[in-house]
């Protein structure tokens, strides 16, 4: 599948080689969003969450290692994004705008690989009383770069509602719209 227009090289092994080529090397493979596969939009007006939801179940499908990539735009959802354990999502300069009235953005369950999934560079932004990411079962979270706006219908920001759940943050930004019941982080158990 095309990732960007221009084709990246990387070194593997000394060896200049695509960055597609690359990751599936790694045992893993890169799928865009906006492939016409998929048909995300990231107009801010089109309701990409069928399109995602598509793409990061194909993802899923190739096992461990996947990654879905939001290239920049801003994706409207009116619906919950569903997290995959083999999948990780990176954006470059790519919002997450929720505006179903109650829908987490996205929701992961537990993580069937064991292995680390990684939210990177993403932008999250909501009015819903969901929660912008909600960890559900044992999921394994690595969430790096993003920023999260919300707070107004109420839903916390990132959710951890299992006992197993995991997330590390880095270099992360959080910011209400208003203050009320929302929290940045919510643990069900004793966070690290």
């Amino acid at each position: 599948l095309p990732i960007w227009t221009t084709d990246f090289k990387v070194l593997v092994n000394a060896v200049a080689t695509n960055l597609s080529s690359a990751v599936a090397s790694l045992g893993g493979a890169m799928f865009n969003v906006k492939d016409p596969t998929y048909g995300a939009k990231g107009d801010g007006t089109t309701d990409d969450t069928s399109a995602i939801n598509t793409c990061l179940f194909d993802a899923d499908a190739v096992g461990v290692g996947s990654i879905v990539i939001f290239p920049a735009g801003t994706y409207k959802l009116n619906g919950a994004l569903t997290g995959r354990s083999n999948v990780s999502m990176v954006g470059f300069g790519a919002t997450l705008n929720q505006t179903h009235a109650t829908a987490n953005t996205v929701t992961f369950a537990s993580a069937t690989s064991g292995a680390r999934q990684v939210v990177s560079g993403l932008n999250f932004t909501t009015v819903s009383s969901g929660h912008e990411i909600h960890v559900t079962g044992g999921a394994v979270l690595d969430i790096e770069n993003c920023s999260f706006t919300g707070g107004a219908g109420g839903g916390d920001m990132v959710r951890l509602s299992h006992a197993s759940a995991d997330a590390n943050f880095r270099g992360c930004s959080f910011t209400f719209h208003t203050s009320g019941t929302a929290r940045a982080v919510y643990c069900f158990t004793a966070f690290r």
